[in-house]
């Protein structure tokens, strides 16, 4: 048993560590650096002052996010004030802000996995071309409205274009732990979102190859379609793998002692995480689409995993996913660049388009338009990390002005502070819709227990995929 444990350690262990020596996780340049403002070499702090620092950080972020709770918001939006008062881009205050950066990476992955738990290969194969669908209309309208927006206030196709590509992707860590909040992970509408978040991930990776692409006026045809190309393989090979690991795993078992499988699943789950991680790093896709596919892949193994990824990893998980918005995010908003008079009037605007156009793509519930649309909407509205990065890496490329880089920014901002304040209300008009015409009891209990209580769900996934049919057929 200590042995199994101390794997897990060391399989958790190894993934952060590779997350810290892969600088390249998510194709940043060296250049980006010229945005961060670190501690340099100079700092003198005692390392004990800097524990203290970090320890009022972490206070002041879970401070932060408990006023919120109190007045019935998402936590989130605390946490990401509190990030961007008190780190590089204001005060400063935070000592490692890059550490604090990826071990809120690494807290995303554990809520992506969690929702990759959530799934099965089943609903993958029912549900995966609504939220294909969601996930291309809301990539494709924001980046469309953009474009004439920007080339309205005098900027060029190429600025407009890599202004659009900035505020349209959606954050799967963003809309993972709002779903989790409203106990939506695993149902059928939640499980379309989670894939049409990990989609729009994919979409935004490859977006952000293509933008680089454009600025390099050396760039052939096949720089600009290497990304797509290498994804479409990533995810082909990482499907083909999932649906072979559970009988591989299911063959192992049989020979563990039962106290002891509870373990093993989870010390092979994340190795497998593991590895699709690295694999989606060399495929330049998102790094978060290779633990989603290995928590699909261990749906199938059984209740087991979900139950010990409950009991072992729910803890770390939370304050880890804390540091991603409190750190990963707000780390990353260059406050003291955004409050010129052209930015933030161009930034309000992106702001609006980036709200407007993934509202819109609530169209791809239809015949639920009613009933789900505005969900499916508010949900895509959260942005994250890609959008951040879309927008700096355009701006080391020279591909926009620094004004345009603020409104970008704020584009992106607006309705990423936006999502947790409608997500809550939007969902309870839902439910309320639901409980009127008496679906919200077979939606809201799998396996004889509310939808919350636990991610063991696997034995009610046909029963989940024939509703969603039966709810998308009437």
């Amino acid at each position: 048993m200590a042995f199994l444990n101390n794997s897990v350690v060391d399989v958790v262990g190894g993934l952060f560590q590779k997350v810290v020596e892969d600088h390249e996780l998510f194709n940043v340049s060296e250049n980006a650096t010229a945005i961060q403002t670190i501690h340099g070499p100079q700092d003198t702090t005692p390392m004990e002052m800097k524990l203290v620092y970090i320890s009022i950080f972490l206070f002041l972020v879970r401070f932060g996010g408990f006023i919120c709770e109190r007045i019935n918001t998402s936590p989130i939006i605390g946490e990401v004030i509190v990030g961007a008062i008190l780190g590089p881009p204001l005060l400063d205050f935070v000592p490692f802000p890059n550490g604090l950066k990826l071990a809120g990476l690494l807290g995303i992955q554990l809520a992506v996995i969690e929702a990759g738990i959530a799934t099965d290969m089943k609903t993958l194969k029912a549900l995966a071309p609504r939220g294909f669908l969601i996930a291309v209309l809301g990539i494709i309208l924001p980046i469309t409205l953009a474009i004439f927006a920007v080339m309205a206030a005098d900027g060029t196709f190429l600025q407009a274009f890599a202004a659009g590509a900035a505020i349209a992707p959606t954050s799967l860590g963003v809309v993972a732990k709002l779903l989790k909040e409203q106990n939506e992970l695993d149902t059928p509408l939640g499980q379309v979102i989670s894939m049409a978040a990990v989609f729009d991930d994919v979409l935004s990776l490859i977006l952000l190859s293509f933008v680089l692409q454009l600025a390099d006026p050396k760039s052939t045809t096949w720089n600009k379609t290497q990304p797509l190309v290498f994804a479409v393989v990533f995810i082909v090979f990482a499907i083909l793998a999932s649906s072979q690991v559970p009988r591989i795993v299911d063959m192992l078992m049989d020979k563990i002692p039962s106290e002891q499988r509870s373990h093993f699943c989870l010390g092979c789950l994340f190795l497998f995480a593991l590895i699709l991680t690295w694999l989606a790093n060399l495929a330049t896709t998102s790094f978060l689409l290779g633990g989603y596919l290995a928590g699909i892949a261990f749906a199938s193994v059984g209740d087991v995993v979900s139950i010990v990824y409950e009991k072992q990893v729910k803890r770390l998980m939370l304050w880890l996913a804390r540091l991603f918005f409190a750190a990963t995010i707000a780390f990353e908003i260059p406050v003291k660049k955004m409050f010129s008079a052209d930015a933030i009037i161009l930034g309000l605007i992106l702001g609006a388009i980036a709200v407007f156009g993934k509202v819109l793509c609530g169209v791809g519930t239809y015949p639920k338009l009613i009933q789900d649309g505005p969900a499916v909407g508010v949900a895509m509205l959260g942005r994250g990390e890609f959008g951040f990065l879309i927008a700096a890496q355009a701006f080391l490329a020279n591909m926009i002005t620094e004004s345009q880089y603020a409104s970008a920014v704020w584009g992106v901002l607006i309705p990423t502070l936006l999502t947790p304040v409608l997500f809550g209300p939007v969902f309870r008009y839902r439910e309320r819709r639901m409980i009127a015409n008496g679906t919200k009891k077979a939606i809201a209990t799998t396996n004889g227990k509310a939808n919350g209580d636990t991610n063991g769900f696997h034995k009610g996934n046909d029963e989940l995929v024939q509703l969603h049919v039966d709810e998308a057929q009437s």
